[in-house]
């Protein structure tokens, strides 16, 4: 008598490999993708924060007024047309709250380095302790006619600045 088991055993075999390629194939492509840098056309190089007049500083008072500066390059991988995009401007206070937002629209070309600016007064009653700014460049608004949707243009850009109760 035939034994029926075996019958199929060099088809098992080969779907077994088949399907053993295939989810190895997967893993690695999906590692790959997972891992692959992001080639961004923009590039924050540089922020900081400043007095009313310009200056650099790190160090504010409750009810000083800040300004925020963020330098914006072209990278190589941008093309050759100029580049709508917005940049979101946030500072986060120690407890995580976002007690400023400013958004910057803008035109880049390729080559290009520019800075941007924007201020606000920290507010009498806000919290002492490390602030922190968060800088993110985004494609221009998105929109429902064209079918286009935000994509971020740049990696974001963090830096910490220190509010006290008094100036020193």
């Amino acid at each position: 008598m035939k034994d029926n088991n075996n019958s199929h055993a060099p088809w098992t075999v080969l779907y077994m490999a088949a399907a053993l390629l295939l989810v190895t194939s997967l893993v690695a492509y999906i590692g790959l993708v997972s891992t692959a840098e992001i080639l961004y056309p923009l590039a924050i190089t540089n922020a900081w924060t400043a007095d009313p007049e310009g200056n650099p500083k790190f160090t504010f008072a409750l009810g000083d007024p800040v300004k925020i500066f963020a330098e914006i390059t072209t990278t190589e991988y941008m093309g050759k047309r100029d580049l709508s995009f917005i940049a979101v401007i946030m500072v986060i206070d120690p407890q995580e709250t976002p007690i400023f937002i400013s958004l910057f629209q803008g035109i880049i070309s390729p080559g290009e380095v520019i800075t941007i600016s924007t201020g606000f007064k920290i507010p009498e009653d806000a919290l002492t302790g490390n602030y922190t700014v968060r800088i993110m460049i985004w494609s221009d608004w998105p929109s429902k006619t064209t079918g286009t949707e935000w994509k971020a243009l740049a990696e974001p850009y963090e830096f910490t600045f220190e509010v006290v109760e008094e100036s020193s």
